[in-house]
Parts: C-alpha cells; sequence; structure tokens
C-alpha cells in the first residue's frame, strides 16, 4: 500500500501540504471582544541566529508562514533541540485570552474503539498532519502575526 501512495505521501516537511478549501473550509478563531495587541519582538540568542533564520526560511518555503500586514503582533520565542535544531514557540496567550472555546463534547471512545476492534492498523500515516493542514480565515490570520528579522508574518 505504501508503495501505491509513495507520491501522495509526504516523507519530509517541504513535500507537506493543505487540505483543499473546497473540501475542508477555512477555519475561523472566534473572539469576543479585546482590544488588539502588539507585543514586542524577543531577541534571538546570537549562538543560534543563523539557525533561526534558516527555520523562518524554510517555514515560509513551506507555505506555513506567509507575509502579513496585519497591526496585531504576538511574541515567540525559540527553544534548543536535540542534536543541535532549533523549534519556534508562538506565545499565544492574548490570542488564548479572547478566543471563544468551542465546548463540544469529545466523541465516545469506546463505540469507535468496539467497531474497529476487528481491524488491524498497519501504520501510522498522519505523523505530519497536526494543526497546519487547515487554511485560517484572512481575519483569523491576524490574530497570529508576528514579527521576525525577516518582516512581519
Amino acid at each position: 500500500m505504501l508503495l501505491l501512495n509513495e507520491k501522495e505521501l509526504a516523507w519530509e516537511k517541504t513535500e507537506k501540504g493543505r487540505f483543499r478549501d473546497d473540501y475542508f473550509s477555512p477555519v475561523k478563531i472566534p473572539v469576543q471582544e479585546y482590544v488588539p495587541w502588539a507585543q514586542k519582538i524577543l531577541l534571538i540568542p546570537p549562538g543560534i541566529h543563523k539557525k533561526v533564520i534558516e527555520l523562518i526560511w524554510k517555514k515560509i518555503d513551506t507555505g506555513l508562514y506567509e507575509l502579513s500586514y496585519s497591526s496585531y503582533h504576538h511574541q515567540w520565542f525559540t527553544v534548543a533541540k536535540k542534536h543541535g535544531n532549533v523549534h519556534i514557540v508562538h506565545n499565544l496567550t492574548l490570542l488564548n485570552a479572547v478566543t471563544i472555546y468551542d465546548i463540544q463534547e469529545p466523541p465516545l471512545v469506546y463505540l469507535y474503539a468496539e467497531q474497529y476492534s476487528i481491524c488491524s492498523i498497519y501504520s501510522g500515516l498522519d505523523l505530519f498532519v497536526r494543526y497546519y493542514h487547515q487554511t485560517l480565515v484572512e481575519k483569523s490570520r491576524d490574530y497570529t502575526t508576528f514579527d521576525t528579522p525577516l518582516g512581519t508574518m
């Protein structure tokens, strides 16, 4: 099965895409009344500055980051990972404070477990999906804007 679908699977982050908007509508972040925010950028440690810039470029190339002209700006910082890599963490606490949360109850997992208990699972192909497969509505993109040395994203 894997060989038949090799071209449809993402093996690297640069090959990963998004769901089509005609299948899955863009996501709107519902918010209550608020005052727009603009936080100052935190300094990037000089020892990892080059790696952070390279990571930002990779995220631009994959379509995860795009240029923005929004007046909102949240803070972000970097975390050192194993093998010398860096990871960008976005501080969205101000957005979280004004977000209207979805109060739907989670599905009853035991019903799914019973239905699929006779099936065998041969692979976990959803490793790259996480949060980045659906686009955001234009207005919701403004809420997630941040400054970088390469411009506002």
